[in-house]
């Protein structure tokens, strides 16, 4: 019972590692879902100037924004961690003059 009590916290490594597992999977769905359309979408937008370049950018997008959020929540976190040292802020406010 205390086994069943302890996985359930969200604080245990297999909570954790699963959750990190499952957060990169987003990175490949859109490989496997949009990939096999990419023939159809560069038929489609024929017309369109640099519509090969385009279609392809579809793959790397969400891909680029996903890492970019990532790097922000990063940074967020270790400006939460120590927002009470009043020394970093003084640096930060140093390096954005």
């Amino acid at each position: 019972m205390n086994n069943a009590i302890r996985l359930r916290s969200p604080d245990t490594f297999l909570v954790k590692a699963t959750l990190l597992v499952v957060s990169t999977l987003t990175v490949m769905a859109g490989a496997t879902t949009i990939e096999p359309s990419l023939p159809a979408m560069r038929q489609h937008f024929a017309d369109v100037a640099n519509a090969d370049y385009l279609v392809r950018l579809v793959l790397t997008v969400p891909a680029l924004f996903l890492a970019i959020a990532f790097g922000l929540m990063g940074i967020g976190y270790l400006f939460i961690s120590f927002s009470r040292s009043y020394e970093l802020v003084l640096v930060s406010l140093a390096i954005a003059d």
